[in-house]
């Protein structure tokens, strides 16, 4: 809470919505994700390494899984954002599912190679599944990452190496979730200021709203993100492995526990952000003694 005081009353004061650089920042998912090729393709040279299989990596094979993870996430919240949803959206959403079986339908091609033993529990899932049930949404359907795997079944079903590449990626995710986070939650915060301070009219506050409402909804996704990545982690490499990745609970909705320093701790900052119309925006703590920012 001191700090986000000390920075609105200075300028020049470290901004605590923006991650530290440098080597306490933590390394982005894209230069995880670089330096695994980099790994491979080193070892593929020296003729040590099996995961180079054609033109493809383990590392693009499981980035690209990780994609479609990303693409479950935008259909679960178009979905969910819409109620009564046009005939448009609806041809999106439904173009957005197309896209996500095409890329899954080569993906699983590649998964015979890198999860050998991934087929036989894809089909032993799929022979207990009732079939007066309709089939599975995109947004639903289990991809089989090493994660999804129990302790037992990896040992059997996928190369070694496999998890470890995942966990590390994971983590990345984590960190670039919780930035991500950060930095909307600042956005969302200056939105506010800047509608109670010059908004004037219906129209004018139905504009701010609705842009407000946009960026919870990108917050959210984002926290999922956190979610996923942070359970998997925990899955691959056990509860003990990241503690200073807190859990996100479902009352942090507009609560965040913000980090300070991605890959050392979490700082005990929070900023929630309350909804309503007519009150100045202003900032007081909460039980835990956490900033939080209501109007």
């Amino acid at each position: 809470m001191q700090l986000v005081k000390d920075w609105q009353a200075d300028k020049t004061k470290p901004n605590p919505y923006i991650v530290a650089e440098g080597k306490n920042a933590g390394p982005s998912e894209a230069q995880v994700a670089a330096k695994l090729k980099r790994a491979e393709l080193k070892e593929a040279r020296e003729g040590r390494g099996d995961f180079l299989e054609g033109a493809t990596t383990a590392t693009a094979f499981v980035k690209a899984l990780l994609h479609l993870e990303d693409l479950k996430r935008r259909i679960k919240n178009e979905v969910r954002g819409t109620t009564s949803p046009s005939a448009e959206r609806e041809v999106q959403i439904e173009e957005l599912r197309v896209s996500f079986f095409k890329k899954l339908k080569t993906l699983r091609n590649q998964q015979e190679v890198f999860m050998p033993g991934v087929s036989g529990l894809q089909q032993a899932e799929e022979e207990c599944r009732d079939t007066d049930r309709p089939p599975t949404k995109a947004e639903d359907v289990k991809l089989w990452l090493p994660s999804d795997l129990t302790e037992a079944q990896r040992g059997r079903a996928s190369r070694a190496a496999l998890s470890t590449l995942e966990a590390k990626l994971r983590e990345a995710q984590c960190g670039d979730a919780l930035s991500q986070m950060r930095d909307l939650l600042y956005t969302k915060t200056h939105i506010i200021h800047y509608r109670n301070s010059t908004s004037v009219g219906q129209r004018a506050s139905t504009r701010s709203s609705t842009l407000i409402s946009r960026v919870t909804d990108q917050i959210r996704r984002e926290a999922t993100k956190y979610r996923q990545a942070r359970a998997a982690l925990t899955r691959l490499m056990g509860a003990q492995y990241r503690p200073d990745l807190a859990e996100l609970e479902d009352r942090d909705n507009d609560e965040w526990v913000l980090p300070g320093e991605v890959g050392t701790s979490l700082l005990p900052l929070q900023a929630g952000l309350c909804h309503g119309y007519g009150k100045r925006l202003e900032g007081r703590t909460n039980q835990h003694g956490y900033m939080q920012l209501c109007e």
